[in-house]
């Protein structure tokens, strides 16, 4: 009995440490349900309203086997082009490259390389849409491109 107590009272000294996640828990189409330990640290839900990407965006990219670096670059473009992302995804599967693109929209190509505040951005943004919960039918087409 007193192993289970203290048990307890570690779990309990833990919680309010705040060394324990909070998760979330999202159910598949297959009916297994999926746990998502959240970040603790706040969200950012402002980066959710910007008009050049979205969540179905990115996920497209992800789910046409573009690495993380490749997305990020992609958005990279897509900012200081003042183009949609949608339009540089779509402009690189056309057959064009990065450097090409940095050529038509007059960025040297040495910008390019750094994409670590923009994979930063794409984590943030990912987060925030994950958490608020939202399921819609666009949502479960996206994760279904994902989970192939």
């Amino acid at each position: 009995m007193k192993k289970i107590q203290w048990t307890l009272a570690a779990v309990a000294l833990a919680a309010l440490a705040g060394n324990l996640a909070p998760a979330a828990h999202a159910q598949d189409g297959d009916g297994w349900t999926v746990t998502k330990a959240l970040q603790s640290e706040k969200l950012d839900y402002s980066k959710l309203n910007n008009s050049t990407y979205d969540y179905a965006d990115i996920a497209t990219a992800k789910g046409n086997h573009y690495s993380d670096n490749q997305v990020a670059t992609m958005l990279k473009i897509a900012k200081l082009s003042g183009q949609r992302f949608k339009d540089v995804f779509w402009a690189l599967n056309r057959g064009e490259t990065f450097a090409m693109l940095a050529g038509k929209y007059n960025i040297p190509y040495s910008r390019l390389r750094h994409v670590d505040a923009e994979k930063d951005e794409i984590a943030a943004f990912e987060s925030a849409y994950l958490a608020t919960g939202k399921t819609s039918a666009r949502r479960d087409k996206i994760d279904a491109i994902l989970m192939k």
